[in-house]
This record gives structure tokens, sequence and C-alpha cells, in this order.
């Protein structure tokens, strides 16, 4: 148990570590818009909703791409990684280019009514416009990252990340306020830094492990034919997550700006909270994924039995520091005193999912990694369309305030995340093969 437990976190800290710098630039760069006012933040909130549409198509190739390079390597089959890899690079740069072409145009229209006619569209235009420019590479740099992941070399990972992540902290005052930018001066900031990123993760891989995938590649029909099979549930929930997303902005926009600045400080909490989930669970799934091409199914089942220990010890932790710390929390992203009043009260009732969501992580890695992805579709499905978004919208008919609608929100991530468990008890991701 012990060798297993050092297996995670030798994979999870280094993942934590550049979780850390995407914390410190999360909330460096949410502070530097918010001086801008609390209109800017909410925004920046409806571009990122918008934006986070576009990776609806990134899920069914990035999902697919951790369980069969992770079995690869597993097996130590080089070959057939970097065939795999260098697919999903040509599929993932026409994907990204695709939306770009799509959604530039449209944005306009699509953030005036996510909006509501509340909230001023014209910073949540330019933002996305610039984001959306850096798209193909955005999808790109998932697929690096996914690299160092199946490997199992989240150390390489972390450097790399810090290296985007510190040139935006430093980026964005200069765009923002010297350039005279505003809020879309914190895009570009983005798009230059997640590109050099990208570019410097591939160079570090060949130098590495010698695995190169930025090379033209023969198409592979069975390799699609797998990538479709396990990314098509993904490509689901995806769809089904962002929507969700986007039906919350929409809801809370009902309530004016205060309600949709306020949510916006809770999204990016949880988002840097579950950026350590996420180390969890992508050590998880790799590990998980390299058992299962080894053919050592109870070595997987003690991967995903440490990690759920993990995950309950670091949820108890956060929950306890974003309930006590609200308010010096809110304060980092917005100096307006109505508005860091509003999201300390929001983030203390809500602080309860934080612990939760950590369970979520940890049964999600341990599916994705068994390639059980219609698992975790259906946990999405049943979590968000039979539970968070109804009850949202009653609570809004009713005319409760929006604290009770972060309620709703953490009581769905504890629902989820029991239903999570439930389905790696069944077992039926031990003998998915791939």
């Amino acid at each position: 148990m012990g060798g297993t437990r050092r297996d995670i976190l030798r994979i999870a800290i280094p993942s934590m570590g550049s979780s850390i710098f995407d914390m410190l630039y999360s909330f460096a760069d949410l502070a530097w818009i918010g001086r801008l006012g609390k209109d800017a933040v909410a925004s920046v909130t409806l571009a990122i909703s918008l934006y986070n549409m576009n990776y609806i198509l990134n899920e069914i190739l990035g999902v697919s791409s951790v369980v069969l390079l992770s079995r690869s390597w597993g097996r130590r089959d080089l070959e057939s990684f970097e065939n795999v890899g260098r697919q999903i690079v040509i599929y993932k740069f026409l994907a990204g280019l695709s939306l770009l072409v799509l959604t530039y145009p449209l944005s306009p229209y699509l953030l005036s009514w996510l909006g509501s006619g509340k909230v001023p569209p014209s910073d949540a235009i330019s933002y996305y416009r610039i984001m959306a420019l850096f798209l193909p590479f955005s999808f790109l740099m998932g697929t690096m990252m996914t690299t160092f992941r199946s490997i199992g070399d989240t150390k390489t990972l972390f450097y790399v990340m810090a290296f985007g992540s510190i040139s935006n902290i430093f980026l964005d005052p200069v765009f923002i306020f010297a350039l005279k930018m505003g809020v879309a001066g914190s895009a570009l900031a983005s798009g230059i830094c997640s590109t050099a990123s990208m570019i410097l993760g591939f160079f570090l891989a060949k130098r590495k492990w010698n695995v190169w995938l930025l090379r033209y590649t023969k198409l592979d029909l069975e390799v699609l034919k797998k990538i479709l099979t396990i990314g098509g549930p993904s490509l689901i929930d995806s769809v089904n997550w962002n929507f969700t997303r986007i039906a919350t902005v929409k809801i809370f926009s009902m309530y004016g700006v205060l309600a949709t600045a306020t949510f916006g400080i809770f999204a990016r909490t949880i988002e840097m909270a579950w950026m350590i989930g996420f180390a969890l669970e992508g050590a998880v799934t790799t590990l998980v994924g390299q058992n299962l091409g080894r053919k050592d199914s109870s070595k997987a089942l003690e991967v995903f039995s440490e990690g759920l220990k993990i995950g309950i010890f670091i949820g108890f932790i956060v929950s306890i520091v974003v309930f006590t710390f609200s308010t010096p929390i809110a304060s980092l992203f917005s100096k307006d005193p109505q508005l860091v009043k509003s999201a300390s009260e929001f983030l203390r009732c809500t602080s309860f999912g934080f612990f939760f969501m950590y369970m979520m992580n940890i049964s999600y890695g341990t599916l994705i990694g068994g390639g059980r992805t219609i698992d975790t579709m259906f946990i999405g499905l049943l979590g968000n369309w039979s539970f968070r978004i109804p009850a949202m919208f009653v609570m809004k008919s009713l005319n409760f305030g929006y604290n009770a609608l972060g309620i709703i929100i953490a009581l769905s991530i504890a629902f989820e995340s029991f239903i999570g468990l439930f389905m790696v008890r069944k077992k039926k991701w031990l003998k998915f093969e791939v």
C-alpha cells in the first residue's frame, strides 16, 4: 500500500505544484481585472463561460489520449505511443481552428444573450475574441500536458507550467495597464504564455523521453475508432458540463452584475481548488491505465483505494480553509466592499462542496483510467440535469437569494461524488479493453 501511495504522490505532487502556479496566476489575473471594477469581473466571467464551451470538442480527444497513451506506456510500446499522440495532435489542431472560425463572428450575439441585458458585453467580446485566436494552440497545450501525465513525468511538466504561469503573472499588468488594453490585455497575455509553454513542453518531451509528437503521420482508422469509442461519452460529458456552466451563469445574470461577479469569484476559487483534485485525478488515471495495460487488476484497485484516502484528507483541509478564510479569498479578487462581502458569504455557504469534490475526482480518475467514460458521462448528466439545474431554477422562481443557488451547487457535487464511488465499486472499469 505504501508503494502505491508513493506512486500516486510522485505523480500528483508535481502536478499540484503546477496547480499552485495556476492558482497564483488565477488569483493575480482576476485581481488585476478586479481593479477595473465589478463590471469587468462580470464581463470576463461571461467570456470564460463561453470560451470553455469550446472544450467540448477537446474532450473527445483529450480523455481518449489519456487512456490510450497511458496503456501504451504501461506496455512500453513507444511506437504505439507516438502513433496515437501524433494523430491526436492533428485532430486537435484542426478542431481548434474550426472553432475559431465558427465562434469568432458569433461571439457578440452569444455573449449579449448570456448577459441577459444586465452585464455589459463589450469587454466580454474583446476578451473572448483574443482568447479564440489561440484556440488551436490551446488544444495542443492539452496534448502536451497529457503526454507527460501518461508517462508519469509530472516533474518536467511542473517546470513547464511554472514557466507559463510566472510569465503570465508578469505580462498581465503590462498589457492591462501599461499598454492600456484592459481585459483584452489579460486575454492576450494568457494566449502568448500558454502557446510558449506548449512549445517548450513538446521540446522537453523529445529531449528527455525521445517522444516527438509534432510530426505528421498517416492517419490510422483503428486508432480513430478507439478514440471515438472512448471519447464519445466524454464529448457528451463535456457538452453537459459546459451547458451546465452556461445555464448557471444565465441564472446568476438574472440577479444582476453583483450576483454574476460573485459567481465569477466562486468559479475561480473552485477551479483553483479543483486543480489540486485534477492532479490527484490525473495521477490515478495514469496509474490505473498503466496497470491495466500490464493486466494488473489488483494493483489498479489499490491505486483507487489509496487515492480515495488522500482525496478525503485534502478535501477536509480545503473545505475548512475556504470556510475560515472566505473574506481574505474574496478580497484577493476585488477591492469592492460590496462584492467582497457578497463573495465571502457565498464561499462560506458552498464550502462543504469542496470536501466532496475530491472524492469525485478520485472516482472519475479511476473510471477514466479504466476507459469507462460512459460512467462519468452518466454521473454528470444525472447530477446536473436531474438535480442541480432544476433545483436552481426552482430557487430563482421562488425568489430565494443567490446564496441558495450556491448551496444547491455544493449539494450536487456531493451527490455526484457518491454516484461515482458506486460506479467504481461495480468494477466494470477493470474489464474494459482498449
